[in-house]
């Protein structure tokens, strides 16, 4: 697998629509180095409400292993279990495709770089399609410890 996330933290906002409303998160992902070159990230979301309480939290993993010719396959983990899907890398890239259950259908494309991660996103879930962008920045390491 072409190497597109370099470890480390990263920060930042989201902001999601679908056919009735919109709103926005924050967003946390922690990367780390995996078994076997794999790639791991932890991720964090909290998601507000329109009068900016917290509407509720999403934890996962996300693993990303590499497959031949610039393939991945990614496992998301979380409360609800596991799913595994095919992806792929290109340039500083990763997109990938995998069903959640039936009738509930996720698509991601990452661009990452040094300074930070961007991602773009669509879940189709029981007919409602979510469409949603976040921008993240890598956080520096405090080396005077």
């Amino acid at each position: 697998m072409e190497q597109v996330f370099t470890n480390g933290t990263y920060r930042g906002e989201g902001r999601w629509i679908d056919q009735k409303t919109e709103g926005h998160y924050t967003a946390q992902y922690t990367i780390t180095d995996g078994a076997d070159g794999a790639k791991v990230h932890e991720v964090e979301r909290t998601f507000f409400k329109p009068d900016a309480t917290v509407a509720y939290e999403e934890r996962t993993t996300v693993t990303f292993e590499s497959q031949p010719r610039s393939g991945v396959a990614v496992t998301i983990r979380s409360r609800q279990g596991e799913v595994t899907g095919p992806g792929y890398t290109l340039d500083h890239q990763c997109h990938y495709d995998i069903e959640i259950a039936p009738d509930n259908h996720l698509e991601f494309t990452f661009h990452a770089n040094e300074a930070g991660l961007t991602g773009l996103g669509s879940a189709t879930n029981k007919g409602n399609r979510t469409y949603w962008k976040e921008s993240l920045s890598r956080i520096a390491l405090d080396k005077t410890l």
